[in-house]
């Protein structure tokens, strides 16, 4: 908000108003000027408090989130002579979001390390990535509804290439061969959807035949625990980590990426799907009450192609953008981004905050689910909440 648009709210809502530093103060009353000195005080400690946690932030925030990718360079080989690993790349037939993203890092590790002379890809109808350095078989592609012969033929698959271990990017399973379940999140199971649809159904036989389980957050491994009793001692956590491409792009760059896409005002990012938990609509709503919003724009990065119908009353008068985006141009729209608008009502990790952070730019999210765990106190967390006895109101929390 500016300070007169703060200045017309206070007055719209019988408020006193004062501007201390940078921070805009509501009051019931006119302050004592005991009180400004104080509040001055209070000011200075938290702008003091906010720089702390910006370098903190610089130097160790990104060596972290990128330790676990590092650490594959050196990743020792299986033990255990010429057994394989089977990974179905069953995920990339339905979709290339976020998941995708992190499977197509971890892989191109892989094939870096001793790790790959074990790895066998299942290649779905030709719909997978290719990997110089890593073996790929072709199976037929994956239908939901037909369970049994997916399971036979992932069954083959295994005692053809004498798998001693099986791994699903999504759900699937073979049916004797030992699998461990890397699990993204229970949004479903959290967000009371319909869990007798056949993906969903696929998910809980998964889980009931799984060996071991990954989960890549402490959300997700506690979810997991509540929802399919699984002991939360039995589940590893695999915090994800962030491709070191995604890294702060050059100015030229931005500003050629900009021209490219015809962004001509500052921009909010907001990554992948829009619709249901996503809640694009908390950034519509926003946008509504800024009075800068002429000044911005934002730019939809993945989803559909054309805006869902159930935004276009909220996007009415809002300046958008719907672009997919290369990985090259991810970084560069992260790099040139005001912030990203991350207000998804559910997550399992969140990838696109630690991608963010990573080209440095700022991040707005809800304090829900795996959110807090992976921003901790480095994004700006926002929340639906009455303000100002608005009740359609979003709320943004200082620092």
């Amino acid at each position: 908000y500016s300070a007169n648009a703060l200045g017309w709210l206070a007055k719209q809502f019988g408020y006193s108003a004062a501007l201390i530093g940078r921070y805009f103060i509501f009051t019931q009353e006119v302050l004592r000027p005991e009180t400004c000195a104080k509040l001055t005080q209070w000011g200075a400690n938290q702008d003091a408090d906010q720089l702390k946690v910006f370098h903190q932030w610089r130097s160790t925030g990104y060596a972290n989130a990128i330790k676990d990718q590092q650490a594959l360079r050196t990743a020792p080989a299986i033990s255990g002579g010429s057994r394989k690993v089977l990974i179905d790349l069953v995920f990339f037939q339905y979709h290339r979001t976020g998941i995708a993203r992190l499977w197509d890092s971890l892989l191109r590790w892989w094939q870096q390390t001793s790790f790959a002379e074990h790895i066998v890809l299942i290649d779905r109808n030709g719909t997978a990535p290719r990997y110089d350095k890593l073996r790929s078989i072709t199976l037929s592609p994956h239908q939901y509804g037909a369970r049994e012969h997916d399971i036979a033929q992932l069954q083959h698959a295994c005692d053809t290439h004498e798998a001693a271990v099986f791994l699903s990017t999504y759900y699937t399973r073979p049916r004797t061969t030992p699998s461990v379940m890397l699990v993204y999140d229970l949004i479903p199971e959290a967000l009371h959807m319909d869990l007798t649809s056949p993906m969903w159904q696929e998910k809980a036989d998964a889980i009931a035949h799984a060996n071991k389980f990954m989960a890549i957050s402490k959300s997700t491994q506690w979810d997991l625990s509540r929802f399919y009793s699984i002991d939360t001692a039995a589940v590893t956590v695999t915090h994800c980590g962030v491709d070191p491409h995604f890294r702060p792009a050059m100015g030229k760059d931005v500003a050629d990426f900009r021209d490219r896409t015809g962004l001509k005002r500052p921009y909010l990012l907001f990554v992948g799907s829009r619709d249901g938990y996503k809640n694009a609509s908390l950034l519509f709503s926003a946008m509504h009450q800024l009075p800068e919003a002429h000044q911005l724009e934002i730019l939809f990065a993945g989803g559909q192609q054309n805006l869902e119908r159930q935004f276009h009353s909220l996007a009415d008068g809002v300046t958008y953008q719907i672009r997919h985006l290369s990985e090259d141009d991810l970084v560069l729209a992260y790099s040139g981004a005001t912030a990203l608008v991350y207000p998804t009502l559910y997550e399992g990790f969140g990838l696109p905050i630690v991608e963010a952070m990573a080209c440095g730019c700022p991040v707005v999210a809800c304090r829900t689910s795996s959110i807090p765990e992976i921003a901790q106190g480095n994004a700006l967390y926002v929340r639906w909440t009455p303000i100002f006895g608005r009740p359609d109101k979003v709320e943004f929390p200082g620092w």
